[in-house]
């Protein structure tokens, strides 16, 4: 179904970066992601505390550029000073200044689509998601991604500022 759909890209992007841009990229498919700067990486930045629990290490997304009708591969590498049970994501997404309404996501939920099993336990870990790219409207993007532990303690934030191109 539609809902459904729209509710896997919504998750693809929370992994993207440590949970993150693979999300965005499941729910604006299709068209190549192309970013304002030099480096495909620039399509985010990392806006987690550095207190925060978790922290992302290292984040690898191939191919350089995401087109249409093929895969995207995203490797995140993090470090958890202490288990994760639950949670919850939270997407603040525009498409050409246009703020989509986004619902939030249960953290298992969006974990258990992808593989992953709660808890996420202390330590390092990683994250690694191949999905399909599917068709998505052209224009710029931004936004933000933040996932809350059960307790609500911000554990990860990702801003997004990217185009989607023909």
């Amino acid at each position: 179904s539609a809902h459904t759909k729209t509710m896997k890209c919504y998750l693809i992007l929370v992994l993207l970066v440590s949970l993150s841009v693979v999300l965005l990229a499941r729910e604006l498919p299709n068209k190549p992601f192309v970013s304002k700067k030099k480096n495909l990486e620039d399509i985010w930045s990392n806006c987690t505390k550095s207190d925060s629990p978790m922290q992302i290490l290292n984040v690898t997304i191939t191919p350089d550029v995401v087109k249409e009708d093929q895969n995207i591969h995203v490797v995140a590498y993090y470090s958890l000073k202490e288990d994760v049970t639950d949670g919850m994501v939270n997407i603040n997404l525009n498409a050409a200044g246009i703020p989509l309404d986004l619902p939030q996501l249960p953290l298992c939920d969006a974990l258990n689509y992808i593989g992953v099993q709660c808890p996420l336990k202390k330590g390092i870990g990683k994250f690694d998601v191949t999905e399909f790219i599917p068709e998505a409207p052209t224009g710029t993007y931004n936004g933000s991604v933040t996932v809350n532990d059960k307790s609500r303690v911000e554990i990860l934030c990702i801003n997004l500022d990217f185009q989607m191109m023909p």
